[in-house]
């Protein structure tokens, strides 16, 4: 994000629990290990980017999965 031009836009898609956390998944036939931020941390850096959040929408119901749009204000 903080490559952006002011009012560059950012979209990414990330998990969307409400707090940070480890977790693994096989889903694709091997185990695969990530870490997600949570939403509180997801806006943090955001915030800490030069960026606000201009939509935040849970996409894969019932799947724990955000869609996100940031933009550069500085």
């Amino acid at each position: 994000m903080g490559a952006l031009e002011p009012g560059g836009v950012f979209v990414f898609s990330a998990g969307g629990p409400d707090t940070a956390g480890e977790h693994t998944d096989a889903s694709m036939g091997v185990e695969v290990y990530y870490s997600i931020l949570g939403i509180p941390g997801i806006v943090d850096v955001i915030n800490a980017a030069g960026c606000v959040c201009r939509h935040l929408e849970f996409d894969q119901h019932p799947q724990n999965h955000l869609f996100v749009v940031a933009q550069r204000v500085t």
